[in-house]
């Protein structure tokens, strides 16, 4: 089996958030993995990728029981990403947190319109930064906003605080702002998730080439967009990852995009970048 720069595992595709942006709430749920699932997958995949992200759809941190997962993780010594609103991140141990490679937090999440959060919401991720700082973490810890959102009033809000608290001035013709050592302030461009009516089956995409994404569910997909699993596979819980890549199905995808074309319709529809994010 080929190595990967990344593979997408979602231990939950539970988020607790409804963003307008997001089609959480038109995805079937299965909830989190089951850990004896989570294991086989890091069993299979040992030595083939170069760091796994807990993270497709939902929340990482939505699971009350994330040390557990996280804990098998580094038992395997894989570097772990992670995805997050960071409404949950005052549930979870920093120390735990802190032993991943990076953490990245969705702002975005919480200035949209049907953002839910509480009063303390910033705080908390003020507060995972100052601990970051006080016991010499490395972890890279981003925050994630898109740009259409930057004159919102929530997130001038947030500057204001970042501003205060890190003692920079953010500059908004940068893309990336250091915030503080590995902290990072990330403006990102916007992604539309709804299928849009451009259809282009010429195009290169890093999808089964160096990642690929395992759904709650054990379904296997191509990347980490196809949250709905429009292109499944095949299920972990029935076939080896092995024989999953190696079927037709499979092949034609890498295949196809190592000649440049995409040959599934979700594919030949997708605007996002070919970029491993």
């Amino acid at each position: 089996m080929a190595k990967f720069q990344k593979v997408y595992i979602e231990i939950s595709d539970i988020c607790g958030c409804e963003c307008s942006f997001c089609p959480s709430v038109s995805v079937d749920k299965f909830g989190p993995m089951d850990l004896g699932l989570y294991s086989d997958i890091l069993s299979q995949i040992r030595g083939k990728t170069r760091a796994i992200c807990l993270h497709l759809l939902g929340d990482p941190l939505a699971n009350l029981n994330l040390d557990k997962y996280l804990d098998l993780a580094f038992k395997n010594s894989f570097k772990v990403d992670l995805v997050t609103t960071g409404k949950y991140l005052n549930k979870h141990d920093f120390t735990t947190l802190c032993k991943a490679h990076q953490i990245s937090f969705s702002l975005s999440a919480f200035i949209d319109k049907n953002g839910k959060f509480k009063d303390d919401y910033i705080d908390n991720l003020l507060d995972f930064c100052k601990f970051k700082k006080e016991i010499k973490s490395d972890i890279f810890v981003n925050f994630r906003v898109q740009k259409h959102m930057i004159n919102e009033p929530k997130f001038k809000m947030i500057k204001d605080r970042f501003e205060r608290f890190f003692g920079v001035k953010i500059d908004y013709n940068a893309d990336k702002i250091r915030l503080d050592y590995k902290t990072f302030l990330v403006f990102k461009e916007y992604f539309e998730w709804r299928k849009p009516n451009s259809q282009n089956p010429h195009k290169y995409c890093h999808g089964l080439i160096l990642q690929i994404g395992i759904k709650s569910s054990g379904s296997v997909v191509p990347c980490c967009i196809d949250a709905r699993a429009s292109i499944n596979l095949g299920s972990l819980k029935e076939q080896s990852l092995t024989t999953i890549i190696n079927s037709p199905k499979a092949r034609a995808i890498i295949d196809g995009f190592k000649a440049a074309k995409a040959v599934e319709n979700l594919c030949q529809k997708c605007e996002y970048k070919a970029v491993l994010d």
